[in-house]
């Protein structure tokens, strides 16, 4: 993500926000700040992402937080 290199043993797990467009990959990361990290996927099919990722991590459901939402749209 950008510049930053998050090994598989560093995620938990990971979602997908198909819901809305852009679709939204989130990582669960092992970690207390910031556990979730949201990427856009723009035009990369989520059903590819999915099916590629499930072979390494669980996927699990995600509810948005509220500092979800704040780091989001400050650029965390």
């Amino acid at each position: 993500v950008k510049k930053q290199f998050y090994p598989y043993r560093n995620i938990s797990a990971f979602a997908i926000r198909d819901d809305e467009f852009p679709h939204h990959l989130i990582l669960h990361i092992n970690r207390l700040f910031l556990p979730h990290i949201t990427i856009d996927l723009e035009d990369i099919s989520p059903d590819l992402v999915r099916s590629y990722l499930e072979e390494f991590l669980p996927e699990e459901p995600y509810e948005e937080h509220f500092l979800d939402l704040m780091s989001n749209r400050l650029g965390f």
